[in-house]
């Protein structure tokens, strides 16, 4: 993961579902992302699963809707893994 977001030179936003999935980032990759600092936004959405984007389509909406056009960047969905995933 690291060596990914060393290659990162936009903006991100990255949206996380808090309900718990297998295959969602853990703690390491998400301080991975935050070496970013500044040019990243990390928006956690609560009840919000694995897809960000059919469970709650208005709350993505309204965060992206947020981002100035022209520095949007990329945008990173995934759900928080869960404790008992290796």
């Amino acid at each position: 993961v690291q060596a990914v977001v060393a290659r990162i030179r936009v903006p991100a936003t990255v949206l996380i579902g808090e309900v718990p999935h297998a295959s969602g980032p853990d703690s390491a990759e998400i301080a991975a992302l935050a070496s970013l600092g500044a040019p990243l936004r990390i928006h956690r959405l609560a009840g919000v699963g694995h897809f960000p984007h059919e469970e709650a389509p208005h709350r993505v909406a309204a965060i992206m809707g947020a981002v100035p056009a022209t520095r949007a960047g990329p945008v990173i969905m995934a759900a928080q893994r869960s404790a008992a995933a290796p």
